[in-house]
C-alpha cells in the first residue's frame, strides 16, 4: 500500500481518537500529510491520568507490538521518522515492556533504517511523565517531550501544523494506535461492522465502583449504559437502587437516574441508562428546565474511589450532581457519552 492509500483506508474506516475527542484519525493524517514541512513526528499520548482508567495501561503492558505497529503505520503514512510514546512514570511496568518490544523490532528490522530493505527509516523512543495530569493535553504533552514545562499553549497553529518542535505532528493515544493494525489488516469495511456507522468499532473501559463486577470492558460502540451497567457490571452492589454514574472521569459529568425533562433531547431515551455509548455523534438542540432541579436539593452523594474502593464523602448536593450533568451534555453539543474515559458508579447515602 502507499502512503496515501493507508491514510484513505483509516479515513473510509471513521476510525475516531479513542483520547475522547472523537476527532477523525484518518483526517488527521491528511492534514499531517499535506504540511509542506517534511519533518514531520508521530507521537503517542499514554498520560493516562484519570483515576480509575488504565485501558492504555493495559495494552502498553500486555500487547505493545499492536500500539508500536500502529505508530509505525501511521509513521509510513505521513513519512515521520521520529516517533516519541509519552508514557507516565508511575507505569513501570509499561515502561519496561515498551523497551523491549522496541528492541525486538529494531532486532528484525522492523525498526530503525532502511526498514525491510526499503527506504523508509522510523526511529521510536519513549519519553517518561513527570506526573502532570496536564500533559494529558496535546500541546502541554509536546513542550515535556521538548523538555519544557508542560502547558497547554493557545491554538491555532494546531499539532498537526506545528506540534512536536514545532513540526507537523500525529498525535494520537494508545487505544487508537492499537486499531490500525486490524484496520489495514482486515478493512475500512469490516471495521464498520462494529458499533455505529458513525461511532464504529470497540471502545475499552474500566468500570469501578458499587457494582458487582468492576474491572476492564471491551464492548462494541453504541451499547447502552443499563447492558454496560447491569449485564456485564452485574448491577449495583448489595441490589440497592441505581441512582447515577460518572462517565468521562473526574473532569467528566454524572447521568442520573432521573426521567429526561419535558424537552428531551432528540434520540434520548426516558431514562439515561438508554444512553448509548458512541464518540464524536452530536446533537443539534438541547433543552432543559430549571424545575428539574427544584426538588432535589440538600442531598449528598457518597463517591466509592476507584482505586482504594473506600468511600469518599463529598460536599455535593444533588443539585450540583444534576448541574454537572447538564453541562456535560450541552458541552459542544456533543452525544452525552463521547467524553467517556472511565465509568465510576455513584450511590447516593
Amino acid at each position: 500500500m502507499t502512503p496515501e492509500a493507508v491514510i484513505q483506508t483509516i479515513y473510509d474506516s471513521n476510525l475516531r481518537g479513542r483520547g475522547g475527542a472523537g476527532f477523525r484519525t484518518g483526517r488527521k493524517w491528511q492534514q499531517v500529510a499535506s504540511q509542506k514541512e517534511k519533518i514531520r513526528y508521530v507521537v503517542c499520548n499514554g498520560d493516562e491520568g484519570d483515576p480509575g482508567a488504565f485501558m492504555d495501561r493495559s495494552i502498553m503492558e500486555g500487547d505493545p507490538h499492536r500500539m508500536i505497529e500502529g505508530m509505525m503505520i501511521a509513521a509510513y503514512a505521513v513519512q515521520a521518522q521520529e516517533g516519541y510514546i509519552y508514557v507516565r512514570a508511575e507505569y513501570p511496568l509499561a515502561i519496561e515492556r515498551l523497551k523491549t518490544a522496541i528492541s525486538q523490532a529494531e532486532a528484525i528490522g522492523l525498526l530503525g533504517d532502511n526498514i525491510l530493505g526499503t527506504n523508509f527509516s522510523f526511529h521510536l523512543h519513549i519519553n517518561r511523565g513527570a506526573g502532570a495530569f496536564v500533559c494529558g493535553e496535546g500541546s502541554a504533552l509536546t513542550a515535556s517531550i521538548e523538555g519544557k514545562r508542560g502547558m497547554p499553549r493557545v491554538k491555532p497553529p494546531r499539532t498537526v501544523e506545528q506540534g512536536l518542535w514545532a513540526r507537523p505532528t500525529v498525535l494520537n493515544n494508545v487505544e487508537t494506535y492499537a486499531n490500525v493494525p486490524m484496520i489495514v489488516t482486515n478493512g475500512a469495511d469490516w471495521f464498520k461492522g462494529i458499533g455505529t456507522p458513525e461511532s464504529p468499532g470497540t471502545k475499552a473501559f474500566a468500570l469501578t465502583g458499587n457494582v458487582r463486577n468492576t474491572g476492564l470492558i471491551e464492548v462494541p460502540m453504541g451499547i447502552t449504559l443499563r447492558e454496560v451497567i447491569y449485564d456485564i457490571g452485574g448491577g449495583i452492589q448489595n441490589d440497592k437502587k441505581f441512582k447515577a454514574v460518572q462517565i468521562g472521569g473526574p473532569s467528566g459529568g454524572c447521568l442520573t437516574w432521573m426521567k429526561s425533562p419535558q424537552h428531551p433531547v432528540p434520540g434520548v431515551a426516558p431514562a439515561y441508562l438508554e444512553s448509548r455509548i458512541a464518540i464524536g455523534e452530536r446533537w443539534k438542540t438541547c433543552f432543559f428546565q430549571t424545575r428539574f432541579f427544584s426538588a432535589i436539593k440538600s442531598r449528598m452523594i457518597a463517591i466509592i474511589h476507584p482505586i482504594q474502593t473506600r468511600r469518599i464523602h463529598l460536599i455535593m448536593s444533588e443539585e450540583h450532581l444534576i448541574a454537572s450533568t447538564v453541562h456535560t451534555l450541552c458541552r459542544g453539543m456533543r452525544y452525552p457519552n463521547c467524553d467517556i474515559r472511565a465509568l465510576f458508579m455513584i450511590s447516593i447515602n
